[in-house]
């Protein structure tokens, strides 16, 4: 099977779980279920998945986000190719599931890969499945966040890259009542040219509080080093070094029955990196 490796890791994480994902190959045997591969627990997904990985049935997969404006969500390409499957416990509701992401290969008319998010029974039985493929590669990033007493949420990332620039998509996702759910979702820009060097950086902070669910608190640090002397760039200026951060904090609501964001939060951010595409 076709493993794909991401280019560069923007996660600093606090509150974490020790569960960490593993990739398996479509025949490998699943530990603990005598006669099963993971193959058949993907046919839940793709009900006609050959032995290559292939298939032309997929059944539906709501996207991570609502478009908002009226637009279909990703849809797979078919015939799908699976190229890539991971997979990682989790536990919510006093309870343990099992996750897998499933990269299902292109979307019709899209520049990102369909990439299934499946939740699992102790059984393996199918629970909840969603897309959340936000771009061409696409991974968990782990470990785990521990978002209280009983329950972790996982985070996906999606990325592509060209000659100067990294792409960064984020999905922090938890478990409630048995399906998914997303807390939100994050995006960064890298860029590098003569001399220079930008990142940034998502990192959490979830302290303890209690019983409950524990607040919240994502920010994204944007961080441009000092360029190097040693590198000749012509007649181009050297920009000074810099770092800022920005922040976003949510709390959960009993009511809503999710998590909520306080204040403007990243926007900032995210309309000064539209600027620089």
């Amino acid at each position: 099977m076709i493993r794909k490796f991401l280019t560069t890791s923007l996660l600093l994480l606090a509150a974490l779980s020790g569960a960490r994902a593993d990739y398996v190959d479509l025949d490998d045997p699943v530990a603990g279920h005598s006669g099963k591969s993971w193959a058949d627990v993907v046919r839940a997904i793709v009900p006609d998945l050959d032995a290559d990985g292939r298939g032309n049935t997929v059944i539906d997969l709501p996207y991570l986000v609502d478009l908002g404006d009226g637009d279909l969500p990703p849809q797979p390409q078919l015939p799908v190719n699976v190229s890539s499957v991971e997979v990682v416990p989790i536990k919510a509701e006093g309870r343990s599931f099992t996750t897998m992401l499933v990269d299902l290969g292109g979307a019709e008319g899209w520049a990102v890969n369909v990439v299934a998010l499946a939740l699992l029974d102790e059984d393996l039985k199918l629970l909840d499945v969603i897309n959340v493929g936000q771009d061409k590669l696409n991974a968990f990033l782990p470990p785990l966040l521990q978002i209280s007493d009983k329950d972790e949420a996982l985070l996906t990332y999606s990325e592509h890259g060209n000659s100067n620039q990294v792409y960064g998509a984020y999905g922090l996702i938890m478990v409630h009542n048995g399906k998914f759910q997303v807390i939100d979702t994050y995006t960064t820009l890298d860029d590098h040219w003569c001399g220079h060097q930008r990142k940034q950086t998502l990192a959490f902070d979830i302290p303890p509080a209690g019983a409950g669910y524990w607040p919240i608190t994502a920010t994204i640090t944007d961080r441009q080093a000092e360029p190097d002397p040693a590198e000749d760039c012509g007649d181009e200026v050297p920009q000074p070094g810099f770092e800022n951060s920005y922040s976003i904090t949510y709390n959960w609501s009993a009511s809503m029955g999710m998590y909520v964001a306080d204040g403007e939060g990243l926007a900032p951010l995210y309309e000064l990196n539209e600027s620089r595409y």
